[in-house]
């Protein structure tokens, strides 16, 4: 992997992107650039959610299509499964 690792999300009504860092089982996510765009409840929440994981994430485990976001203590910042469309 080269030294210029980004992700790119979008839940409800924005897309964000930042940098990434990642080493064995650590990983950590910069913010860089987002929309801005006021998002209404429901959808709101979930993008709040995501947000925050991301911000408080410091390892990753993958279990199969399940991959599990870890913060301080080893504790659950968010949980995804891979949907195969």
């Amino acid at each position: 992997m080269d030294g210029n690792q980004t992700y790119a999300a979008m839940v409800g009504c924005n897309q964000m992107s930042g940098g990434l860092t990642l080493g064995g089982e650590s990983i950590g996510f910069s913010p860089g650039v987002a929309t801005l765009m006021a998002c209404p409840p429901p959808l709101d929440a979930p993008e709040k959610s995501l947000m925050t994981a991301l911000a408080t994430t410091k390892r990753w485990h993958i279990n199969g299509n399940t991959l599990e976001l870890l913060g301080a203590n080893n504790r659950q910042t968010a949980l995804y499964e891979a949907v195969h469309l």
